[in-house]
């Protein structure tokens, strides 16, 4: 247990024991008596030195050098065996088609361990991506992993999803403590998100420390983090710098909860020189416990599947093994009558961790109190049957979804095209939407989607955005992939997004960044007009440059795509850039644009000092922003009509004047401090068709010869 009680005002006089008394220090362990000078020195390692003494009581307050923890009201002793249970990556509460996953079968696993009184720790991934993430933003899996009874966990790349407004709110929603080791906010030098640097507490009579470790790689593709609102650390020097720190503070387990790729996990365990065991998430792959190097690795699954146990047997030196002999046998402690097949357990010594490992084993644990034996089991998680609870739960949750569809989350003040007939014969401008919000997160060149990703065939009149909009539009929560497409592979697959016009196939794409011509009057594979395919310059957006064929540039797509599908072969052999669970999936970057517009407009403020400044950009420069909000007229808010949908055959009229207005200091400060009411303009999304796109050649165009009148 740990004590979380703010510690009283510091001073660096007084004896032992009155420092004991000022510092809230209960002595319950022998080498909690060590006066402040190695509390100070430990606050000077991690924030630097010269810091003021109130900065050390505020990050001493909140636990970001954990001075005093307890257990003193477990029933287990330091001799008894320590379980450990592990999961990562978990986004549907809800079963799948098969029956298998769902949270209520979690729930009901875990509480048929509850006697072994588990250390229940998560790598990271909770809040996003799901159907009901769009809607509820991550807020409806907190009450399930406080009835989980997680102990400590870190941030993945998704849970950042929404902004770190966002997550600073659902993090302090959790009854558990989130941890961030080596991502600082650049503002204030502490964990970004209000996350802790480490947990140092005493469990079963053994004092634990715990921290989180995350990769550069995932962090660069969060389109709401700016680089230069973070600072990054590399994850191997901090897993040293934190290890020495708690060893220093009588550490005998080391844990390090990590979300970043399977290389870089196998990289932390060669070079971290005193973890005792990493527990990864971010892959989605489950791959069992392996030892590499001096420390044991662990990857548990992903979506409410697999689950890891863990069982360390405290014994100093209670374990030999002899050279000759592939099995270790226990000597001198109460386990003696047990042999560990560690060949078993690793599969085999070379030092990478092997997908799909679910045998079990046993691993001789080096460091924890002279050597241990540590024995770990995969959890079917379909083998339990569903906690009826938890279930009612989930299914209240599924029924308030259909409630929440009807929920306004911003306006549009012009009619979005999404008809069949004519976004997949024709660029238009809810397609110029979402890839100029895809290339605006990825901070690519060019960003593209085949037309057939968008469902809604329909026109969505002005007026009230709704949720139930945007999963219409974007029904499937695909990821993306940001992509190295030479030149000349480049023309192939603007080649085949137009070969099959003039038919309605979903094939025919969206994009931004780039322009060109085509010629339906030719044979595929032959329409794109010679010298007519432009490219974006990165740095001034109404410059664009001849495509060069011999020149790589930096694409983001949906996966789907990048996998062949299509008729895209083309995508296959491009270079991969980020992988595909790295960034939000493109629902979530669209319900971004209307948080930021409520931003914008007043309706909330932003509390994290990232935020404000992003938020102060955009006011300055909303037209560069790229991602179709623009300053309109009050007066084409329309907060009573809820029919802003229009079939695909039926087009209604509804006009208004549309006048550029200034954005000058006065109004930004006016915005700023405007926090309900309706302003007299306002940020909407306002988007038009740019001539992306467009068809020479005689024949007909299918939109004329549907009948059908343009509204974009």
């Amino acid at each position: 247990m740990e004590d979380q009680d703010p510690l009283s005002p510091l001073s660096n006089t007084g004896s032992e024991s009155s420092q004991n008394e000022r510092f809230n220090i209960r002595p319950t362990h022998q080498n909690d008596r060590k006066n402040f000078e190695k509390v100070y020195n430990s606050f000077n390692s991690i924030v630097g030195k010269g810091a003021p003494i109130q900065s050390m009581q505020r990050c001493i307050s909140i636990g970001l050098t954990g001075e005093t923890f307890y257990d003193y009201d477990s029933p287990f002793g330091p001799e008894d065996d320590i379980c450990i249970l592990h999961f990562n990556d978990v986004y549907n509460i809800e079963e799948d088609v098969n029956g298998t996953g769902g949270v209520a079968r979690f729930v009901e696993a875990l509480k048929s361990f509850r006697s072994l009184n588990p250390l229940l720790l998560f790598s990271g991934d909770v809040f996003n991506p799901s159907i009901m993430s769009v809607t509820t933003k991550g807020r409806h899996m907190v009450p399930f992993l406080n009835m989980m009874r997680v102990h400590t966990a870190c941030f993945g790349n998704h849970d950042f999803d929404f902004g770190v407004d966002h997550l600073e709110y659902l993090a302090g929603s959790c009854n558990f403590q989130w941890l961030l080791s080596n991502v600082y906010d650049a503002y204030t030098e502490e964990p970004l998100a209000n996350a802790r640097t480490y947990r140092l507490f005493e469990w079963q009579g053994r004092r634990i420390g715990i921290m989180g470790l995350v990769e550069k790689d995932w962090l660069k593709t969060v389109p709401t983090i700016s680089e230069e609102d973070v600072i990054y650390k590399d994850f191997v020097e901090e897993a040293n710098r934190i290890s020495k720190i708690l060893r220093e503070k009588d550490a005998e387990l080391i844990i390090a909860l990590t979300h970043m790729r399977a290389p870089n996990d196998e990289l932390l365990a060669k070079g971290a020189e005193d973890i005792d065991l990493i527990l990864g998430g971010h892959d989605h792959e489950y791959y069992g416990v392996k030892e590499i190097g001096n420390s044991v690795v662990a990857k548990s699954g992903t979506d409410f599947r697999d689950l890891t146990m863990i069982v360390i047997k405290p014994g100093k030196h209670c374990l030999t093994c002899p050279k000759s002999d592939s099995k270790l046998h226990l000597e001198y402690c109460k386990y003696s009558s047990v042999e560990l097949n560690q060949s078993k357990s690793n599969n085999s010594f070379e030092e990478r961790l092997i997908p799909n490992n679910k045998d079990g084993g046993d691993i001789y644990l080096k460091k924890f109190l002279g050597g241990s034996m540590m024995s770990w089991s995969y959890i079917d998680i379909s083998t339990f049957n569903p906690n009826k609870h938890v279930k009612k739960m989930v299914n209240k949750y599924l029924c308030d979804l259909a409630t929440q569809m009807d929920k306004i989350i911003g306006e549009c003040a012009v009619r979005l095209e999404t008809r069949f007939s004519v976004i997949r014969t024709s660029e238009t401008n809810a397609g110029n939407w979402l890839t100029d919000i895809m290339k605006s997160a990825a901070k690519t060149e060019i960003a593209m989607i085949n037309s057939g990703t968008i469902r809604s065939d329909c026109v969505f009149n002005i007026g009230p955005v709704r949720n139930q909009d945007i999963l219409m539009m974007l029904p499937f929560v695909d990821n993306l992939v940001k992509l190295g497409v030479p030149g000349n592979l480049l023309l192939e697959i603007l080649e085949n997004s137009v070969s099959q016009w003039p038919n309605k196939d979903g094939r025919f794409s969206q994009f931004s960044g780039l322009k060109f011509r085509f010629n339906g009057d030719l044979p595929p594979g032959q329409r794109i007009v010679p010298g007519s395919v432009y490219i974006q310059d990165l740095n001034d957006p109404l410059v664009f440059n001849p495509l060069e064929l011999d020149r790589v540039y930096t694409l983001v797509t949906k996966e789907f795509l990048y996998t062949g599908k299509d008729g895209f072969d083309s995508f296959t052999k491009c270079e991969l850039l980020s992988n595909p669970e790295d960034m939000p999936p493109l629902p979530t970057l669209v319900r971004n644009v209307f948080s930021l517009a409520a931003l914008a407009n007043g309706y909330r403020k932003p509390h994290n000092l990232a935020t404000a400044r992003k938020l102060k950009t955009f006011l300055l420069n909303p037209q560069q922003t790229m991602i179709g909000l623009n300053k309109v007229p009050s007066r084409v808010f329309f907060k009573n009509d809820h029919s802003n949908q229009l079939s695909p055959n039926s087009i209604s009229s509804r006009s208004h004047e549309s006048h550029e207005l200034i954005l000058n200091e006065e109004t930004i400060s006016r915005m700023e401090e405007k926090i309900v009411g309706e302003p007299e303009y306002c940020f909407m999304i306002k988007v038009e068709r740019e001539g992306r796109i467009i068809r020479e050649g005689n024949a007909p165009d299918p939109i004329i010869e549907s009948g059908i009148e343009r509204v974009d």
